[in-house]
């Protein structure tokens, strides 16, 4: 059976400069920005992984939504999902019979499969988003959070 497992890591200096930031007031764009770090995704059994790093986790979260959406609506071509084209994006496809692949800007390419990642991507989106309002309680007054939040995976 295959697993796609997905952890994060958030920079230390990325946290001494969001203490000084006005949680409640960021807009889509702030929230983006907030959070820097790294993303793990693990693959098994391939015993690989992939690592972005020096990104905003917000941002990668929403774009792991846009992945899952796309395939979801039909959309099974190449298609790259990153609003930071120089760092850290991923290139996905599916092929007929499941076979779902990742490669990101290194060449790296990984085949797991479509229903493992989606299932991996809503864990991780819930309890990230979670850890996240730990790590930042002022997220809970912030509006635009609030609304990331209600339009978590079902």
């Amino acid at each position: 059976m295959q697993e796609v497992i997905f952890d994060f890591s958030l920079s230390l200096s990325a946290l001494e400069k969001d203490k000084k930031l006005k949680l409640k007031e960021l807009d889509l764009w702030g929230l983006k920005a907030l959070a820097e770090g790294k993303i793990f995704i693990f693959f098994e059994p391939q015993r690989t992984y992939l690592i972005l790093d020096e990104i905003g986790i917000i941002d990668y979260l929403i774009q792991f939504r846009s992945v899952i959406s796309s395939v979801d609506s039909g959309i099974h071509e190449t298609f790259s999902v990153s609003s930071d084209y120089y760092n850290g994006s991923l290139t996905y496809s599916l092929k007929a019979g499941g076979g779902f692949f990742i490669r990101d800007d290194w060449g790296v390419k990984i085949k797991t499969n479509y229903y493992a990642f989606k299932k991996a991507v809503k864990k991780f989106d819930k309890d990230t988003m979670q850890e996240l309002l730990l790590i930042y309680p002022g997220l809970a007054e912030n509006k635009n959070f609030q609304e990331l939040l209600a339009h978590q995976f079902s």
